[in-house]
């Protein structure tokens, strides 16, 4: 019987290897992906307030919801 395995580190019999696309950027800043802005914008608050704990960091002070730029959610 053949079994399923979700570790992507194996390569296929064939030789390719099985990635996920890459998340979709955010066209409004370099820190963050259109999914997270566009999720933090609908709710009317910063990127960091969605973003998982260990990333929060990095998308602190995102343009797209600063209180201060123009046409934010924020």
């Amino acid at each position: 019987m053949t079994t399923w395995s979700e570790d992507s580190t194996l390569d296929a019999p064939d030789g390719h290897r099985w990635m996920r696309p890459g998340p979709d950027a955010c066209a409004g800043c370099d820190c963050c992906t259109r999914r997270l802005c566009e999720r933090a914008a609908a709710l009317g608050i910063p990127c960091d307030c969605v973003a998982h704990p260990q990333d929060r960091a990095a998308v602190a002070g995102c343009p797209c919801t600063a209180d201060d730029t123009e046409g934010a959610a924020a």
